[in-house]
Formats: structure tokens, C-alpha cells, sequence
């Protein structure tokens, strides 16, 4: 994609608005017809809800920095968010007083969190820290996702479904201890490319037998042997461990 994201739903918006087709607009811009089209809908809609007098869907860049201030309370309001934050800080280590005080849970939610983290299987290969992120970003957005699209996931990608799942993983890997997920958030392909594939049977989902957290894999992926997990989140756990180790 030769643009950034904010400056391509910019200039789709505007190209679509004169009338321009998905494969000139596509063409134009270098970028994949089907996220052209995604882009083209999402705007259609939102312009619709202006016209209504509703109030339009945040924009990523906006949301991205209101949760990074922490000043809307109402973005911790989930419970399904605050046990998820609650296990991806215990992937980093965090104590499991810090990790309740910090995400507002119980005391045995989060133990429960601590003791996942602690189940992540070992480790196998090499894989670049880059790589691990994005997968766990896809994870969490897949998980989001199917709960609030439910099966329809696996026959279309619904634009306002993507967005609603998008701003929840946004706000799911707030904060500084997250810094290094963060240029990857206002990534639109990697949002909606993931619905797609989800939709194109290209990726599926797998319950992790170390951690039984869910993530993606590709279709064709083997299953993991009794010793071993390609599991983002348990790969994320041993950077983490390893991130400060003498060499």
C-alpha cells in the first residue's frame, strides 16, 4: 500500500465521491480492490449517519489516542475487555496484584489471568517480534470480531462488525506496556485483510491447548504435537521472558 491509512480512506472517500470506479480508484492507489470497496461502504454508511443527524463511528486515529490518555472511562466498561487486558499483562510478567489493580478485577480473575499466562507452551523456531505482534493484534481482532458478528463472520465481512471489533482491539493494547503494538493499530489492511481471510476460509480459529486462548492460523496449518505451540500469545510470553536476559 503506497499510502498511509488515514491519508487512503481520505482519498478514497474523495475519489468515490466523484464518481471514480473501485478498480480506477484501486489502480490509482496501488491498493487491493476489496479494501477499496470496504473503505467506499464504510463512508457511504457514515455519511448516511451524518445526514440522519446520528453520530458517525470514531475515526481509528482518534480513538487510538483517546485510549492512550486513558481519559474515557467508558472504554474499560467490558468485562470481556478488562479479563483479556488482564491476561495479555500477565504475559508480560506483570504481578497479580497489579494486574486486578490495573484492569479493576477480582482477585481470582486475576489469578486466573496469571495462571493462563503461566500455561503458555514452549516455544519452537524463530520468529521475529514484528511478526508475533501482528499475529496476536489478528488474534485479538478475530476473537472480537466473532463475538460480536457471531457466525456471519464466515460469509461476509460487515464493515460496522470490523470497525466495532478494530476499536475494541485498540483498546485492548492501550497503554505503554503495549507500545510496541501500536504502529500496528492504525493499520487498515491488517483489519479488514483479516476479516477477509476469515471469510475466504484462508485463516481459522484454534483454541491453543497450553494457554486455551483463541487465535488464527492458516487453513492449512497441522495441528501442534503434545510439546510445542505456534500460539502467538504463548510466543508473545516467551519475548517477554527473554526480552532482559543477560546474553
Amino acid at each position: 500500500m503506497t499510502e498511509k491509512p488515514s491519508a487512503l480512506r481520505t482519498a478514497v472517500w474523495e475519489r468515490t465521491r466523484k464518481g471514480e470506479s473501485v478498480s480506477d480508484i484501486a489502480r490509482a492507489l496501488g491498493t487491493d480492490e476489496r479494501i477499496v470497496t470496504l473503505i467506499a461502504n464504510t463512508f457511504e454508511r457514515l455519511e448516511s449517519k451524518r445526514r440522519s443527524g446520528e453520530r458517525p463511528l470514531p475515526d481509528m486515529r482518534d480513538a487510538l489516542n483517546a485510549v492512550r490518555g486513558e481519559k474515557d472511562p467508558k472504554l474499560f466498561r467490558s468485562e470481556k475487555l478488562r479479563l483479556f487486558r488482564s491476561y495479555l499483562l500477565a504475559l508480560l510478567g506483570t504481578k497479580r496484584g497489579l494486574v486486578r489493580i490495573l484492569n479493576g478485577v477480582t482477585d481470582s480473575q486475576a489469578r486466573s489471568a496469571c495462571l493462563a499466562a503461566e500455561r503458555s507452551g514452549v516455544r519452537r523456531g524463530e520468529t521475529l517480534p514484528d511478526d508475533v505482534y501482528r499475529a496476536m493484534l489478528e488474534s485479538a481482532f478475530a476473537a472480537f470480531y466473532l463475538r460480536i458478528a457471531g457466525d456471519e463472520v464466515f460469509d461476509e465481512a460487515n464493515v460496522p462488525h470490523v470497525l466495532e471489533a478494530w476499536g475494541k482491539t485498540v483498546e485492548a493494547f492501550s497503554g505503554n506496556a503495549f507500545s510496541a503494538f501500536h504502529p500496528h493499530l492504525d493499520d487498515a489492511s491488517l483489519f479488514f485483510e483479516t476479516a477477509l481471510r476469515i471469510r475466504e476460509g484462508v485463516k481459522r480459529y484454534r483454541r491453543c491447548p497450553f494457554c486455551k486462548t483463541v487465535h488464527l492460523i492458516d487453513a492449512e496449518e497441522k495441528a501442534d504435537d503434545a510439546r510445542f505451540s505456534n500460539c502467538p500469545f504463548c510466543q508473545f510470553r516467551y519475548l517477554s521472558e527473554n526480552a532482559f536476559r543477560p546474553k
